[in-house]
Parts: C-alpha cells; structure tokens; sequence
C-alpha cells in the first residue's frame, strides 16, 4: 500500500527499519537504488526517491530466464544486491 503509517507498517512487518536521516543521505540511497535497479532495466520508471517501476522483459529474454523458478530467483538477487548495499531490508 501506498503512503502507509508507520504504526501500521510497524504492525505488519515488526522487522521495519525507520531511518532518519538528512536529505542529503536520503538522495544518495535513492541514487544507489536505482542504480541497481538499471542493471535490470536501464529505463526504469521512476516514481520517486524509493520508487520505481520495471520492465523486466528484456533482462529475462537476454538471459534465458523464463521459470517461476528463476524470475523468484531474479527478485531474490535484485533484494540482496538492495539489502548488501543499503542494509535496509531483510
């Protein structure tokens, strides 16, 4: 859901991180962000500082990944390059 409070969020996933931080830091996330996510599209739709909508067509069809199996593992390996990079998810 979009734009949810954080009590709320905080109830679903008691694992949540809330960072605090200056604008600065919060750009530079960002960057870091979608700088991985265009490794799986480069023309990324971007819909903000944390974001961005994907068009993984492409990336599937150059690296021969059409099984649910290997587009789950796809979305575990885009999380774990996120999560190595920024440690904000588990």
């Amino acid at each position: 859901r979009s734009a949810m409070p954080g009590f709320v969020a905080i109830k679903l996933c008691p694992q949540l991180k809330f960072v605090r931080c200056p604008g600065e830091d919060i750009r530079e996330h960002s960057h870091i962000f979608k700088n991985i996510l265009r490794d799986y599209d480069p023309c990324l739709d971007s819909m903000g500082c944390d974001e961005a909508n994907l068009d993984m067509t492409e990336y599937l069809q150059v690296n021969n990944i059409s099984t649910e199996e290997g587009i789950y593992q796809v979305a575990q390996d885009i999380r774990k390059r996120l999560n190595d990079a920024l440690q904000l998810t588990t």
